[in-house]
């Protein structure tokens, strides 16, 4: 008899490692496909017979109309950037009918947004480099108990705009008070050269309505009427119990496969805090932010980059800042799904893997984007870091460590490279045996190889 099978997609580095492509090619076989957590700051691109898509908070199941695909509790919903999502999948022939939103997902606006960027303005020189989509802040609201829930858009549209306005009150008077602060400022040292001086109730009231001018107008809730009613119109009908779709399928013994954004080494608890993201993309943060209890989880799949790459601020001891990097960059159109930013790129790093084997007990590892790496020249693959004159083996994760330490590499460290187009082999052997070796210094024996960035690109070894 068939028991359910759970199977969590999982990044095991900085994100962008091709996650997307694998989830396409299970869930060809897969009755339901949650994306767990994270937003539209994420992006997957995939592949298949209806074209090339990035996708940003639909799962990548949504291809396979036998699939239900559903937006869990644990992201964070951009009403907007779903609908423009939706929008552009229809006008490709992909039907919509299997996608289903959870009540507990929690909303991002605009005012989420500006928060964001301001935020990230205030870091100055310790900035983060986030996609400025207000997932951050989101989540922070979410902490704060005064977040707003996709729930709200299945009811009556005005009292989403009424709690909305609650919510924004607090935030306004937070950026007069901030603009008066920098007003107040402004005026001392302009008068005063900085120190201490006199500011009449005339001028104090004067800034005060200057720094309310200054507040955009995201931050009131008439902003988003528009865009609410065409939310509660268009979504409202597919909000449902989540919760009881996926307990119905458990009990069905159906497959489910758990679709993480990000990558282990993003993750808010475990990650390189703290540029970090603001959720948990570890295997662990997917079953909660989809409401699947840990003993039903039957597969662990770490996708995992040929090589390395990261986006945003942060330590990357394998960076490579010379022409190979370059060329792979370009190769692989290392280029954010979300932002279109340049990615870092860099060799492939044992320890971060095995740090993230470490985190999440994966079962299976699928290394992908191999094809990239066919006439790149030799490689070079990190065993260890130095760190001020000390030799480390294992992962550091706080943030400043990992960006004072460095690869250091020894002389059998280098892998000879390839120059063969490896996008149409399917069987491990048939791979050019420098390649062959390169997996295997690389990590143990994955399942899954990508050899290109369609579905069929993809070796799988039994």
């Amino acid at each position: 008899m068939r028991k359910p099978e759970v199977i969590a997609v999982c990044g095991g580095q900085w994100g962008d490692e091709g996650k997307g492509k694998i989830i396409d090619y299970l869930a060809q076989e897969a009755d339901v496909v949650i994306r767990a957590q994270g937003g539209d700051n994420a992006g997957h691109t995939v592949v298949n017979p209806f074209g090339k898509f990035g996708l940003h908070l639909i799962p990548a199941g949504i291809f396979n109309p036998f699939t239900e695909n559903i937006i869990g509790a644990g992201v964070a919903l951009n009403p907007k950037s779903l609908m423009e999502e939706m929008e552009n999948l229809s006008q490709h022939g992909v039907p919509l009918d299997n996608l289903k939103i959870s009540p507990k997902a929690h909303l991002v606006f605009d005012y989420h947004e500006e928060l964001d960027k301001l935020q990230e303005q205030l870091k100055g020189n310790g900035k983060i480099g986030t996609t400025g989509r207000g997932i951050g802040p989101c989540y922070m609201d979410k902490a704060e108990r005064v977040g707003l829930r996709a729930e709200l858009l299945t009811g009556d549209p005005y009292i989403l705009l009424d709690e909305m306005s609650k919510a924004l009150k607090s935030k306004r008077d937070a950026l007069v008070g901030r603009n008066l602060a920098a007003a107040v400022d402004s005026y001392l040292e302009s008068e005063y050269g900085g120190g201490p001086g006199f500011i009449s109730n005339e001028d104090i009231g004067r800034m005060v309505v200057v720094s309310a001018d200054l507040i955009p107008d995201s931050f009131h809730a008439e902003y988003y009427e528009e865009l609410i009613l065409n939310a509660h119109r268009l979504l409202a009908p597919i909000i449902t119990d989540t919760d009881e779709i996926v307990h119905q399928r458990l009990n069905k013994n159906s497959r489910i496969l758990i679709e993480g954004a990000h990558g282990t080494l993003l993750d808010l608890d475990h990650g390189t805090y703290p540029m970090v993201t603001s959720s948990s993309p570890t295997v662990a943060g997917l079953l909660l932010g989809s409401g699947i209890p840990p003993k039903y989880l039957t597969r662990s799949i770490g996708v995992f980059k040929a090589y390395q790459t990261r986006v945003g601020a942060g330590g990357m001891p394998t960076e490579l800042k010379d022409a190979q990097g370059e060329l792979i960059r370009q190769k692989g159109h290392e280029f954010g799904t979300t932002t279109g930013r340049p990615r870092r790129v860099g060799y492939f790093d044992t320890l971060a893997w095995e740090y993230a084997m470490k985190m999440n007990g994966f079962s299976e590892i699928a290394l992908t984007r191999l094809d990239i790496l066919s006439g790149v020249g030799d490689l070079k693959i990190c065993y260890e870091y130095e760190h001020k004159g000390e030799i480390l083996e294992s992962f550091p994760t706080d943030s400043r460590i990992l960006g004072e330490c460095s690869a250091r590499y020894l002389e059998n460290d280098k892998k000879e490279g390839w120059d063969e187009d490896i996008s149409g082999v399917r069987r491990f052997e048939d791979l050019p045996l420098n390649a062959q070796n390169y997996i295997g210094s690389t990590i143990a024996k994955p399942k899954f190889v990508g050899v290109g960035e369609k579905r069929e690109d993809l070796i799988i070894i039994k």
